[in-house]
């Protein structure tokens, strides 16, 4: 399946721009590296580093000052990738899947899966996200692995769609890397929802309401 999506990823390069070439070019050869990059998404600058490596996982949350205690998501490119990291996705789950991915909903899935510290809540529990912004999803069939999707910034700080904003609050932090490529229009983060036993709780509010997830279900 890796070899399948490297060779579309490839192939697609070919109809893109320069820059276009160039960007997702260097933030496949520094995720595969084990590096923490920025990254854009559908909704703001997200810090991103191999979500199946410990040691990259680690460094995301010391950029951030964040605790492991305090998870982050998975970014993966499909809902079936989802499902080959050990997801379980009941009836309503899959429902609400279908309906918003692509896009900025969180949903919090029980998973088999061993995943680094700092990705899993207790129960197994595991924040999945498909990204709407092309990039981001063609970078993680590129790699072949789920990246994190965090926002660049320090914990407690404003999420921003300003690439400049993010190299000077986290450049002193270490961080070095960004790919310059624009966000996606969202303008709010992402919505954190866990579905259980039909019905929705959110952990987050954001752009999908708990209200919108209802309706579909």
């Amino acid at each position: 399946m890796y070899d399948r999506c490297k060779l579309i990823f490839i192939k697609s390069l070919n109809t893109l721009s320069e820059k276009y070439r160039k960007e997702i070019k260097k933030a496949v050869a520094e995720l595969l590296t084990g590096n923490v990059i920025v990254i854009p998404t559908d909704t703001f600058y997200g810090l991103a580093s191999n979500a199946l490596n410990q040691e990259s996982v680690e460094k995301v949350f010391k950029i951030k000052n964040r605790s492991p205690l305090n998870p982050v998501p998975v970014l993966i490119s499909n809902l079936q990738q989802a499902e080959r990291y050990g997801a379980s996705f009941d009836k309503i789950e899959k429902k609400v899947a279908d309906k918003f991915w692509p896009g900025p909903l969180t949903l919090v899935l029980r998973t088999d899966f061993d995943f680094p510290v700092g990705l899993v809540k207790k129960d197994g529990l595991v924040g999945f996200r498909v990204p709407k912004l092309k990039f981001t999803r063609q970078l993680i069939d590129a790699v072949g692995f789920p990246i994190i999707g965090t926002s660049a910034n320090v914990s407690g700080e404003p999420e921003t769609k300003n690439l400049k904003e993010v190299m000077q609050a986290l450049q002193v932090r270490g961080l070095s890397s960004y790919i310059d490529m624009k966000c996606g229009t969202a303008i709010r983060s992402s919505s954190v929802v866990q579905v259980s036993e039909g019905l929705v709780k959110v952990l987050r509010a954001g752009a999908i309401s708990k209200s919108m997830i209802e309706t579909v279900i």
